[in-house]
């Protein structure tokens, strides 16, 4: 780790305990390289609207490449989901907000926005939902 690295290479400061000692503290903390060093350096952000765009507790269908996506606009929070319902392939732009809940306008069937889960029959698959980011006014969504 780097603060071991700079212990080990600028020797022990006047009233310190001796590089031995203090490093068995840093031994004890050991933390896999893994999980502080890996970046997901393939992450692609890509930007679909402008945060102005979706209308307050409404919806707003864009592309996401070829998918179409749905975003939501939850008391000024931003969620996106694929668009196509599971059960009968109907946009669910076109449907209704209850709650946390998008109402499928076909056979109102219902998916919970924030994780995408079938909670009102006749649907009973998920649907996908998609990371999203706000970065100066711009909604931006994870490929």
């Amino acid at each position: 780790m780097i603060v071991r690295s700079n212990l080990i290479k600028s020797g022990p400061a006047p009233n310190r305990a001796p590089i031995k000692k203090r490093l068995r503290v840093f031994d004890r903390m050991r933390v896999p390289n893994s999980v502080i060093f890996r970046y997901d350096m393939s992450e692609n952000w890509v930007k679909v609207a402008d945060y102005s765009d979706v209308p307050e507790d409404g919806t707003l269908l864009v592309d996401l490449g070829a998918e179409p996506v749905c975003l939501y606009n939850l008391g000024g929070k931003i969620f996106a989901t694929h668009d196509t319902c599971t059960h009968g392939q109907a946009s669910l732009a076109d449907g209704f907000i209850e709650g946390e809940e998008i109402e499928c306008p076909l056979h109102q069937g219902r998916f919970r926005i924030a994780t995408g889960k079938a909670v009102g029959v006749p649907c009973t698959e998920d649907i996908r939902v998609y990371a999203v980011k706000i970065d100066n006014g711009a909604v931006l969504l994870k490929e």
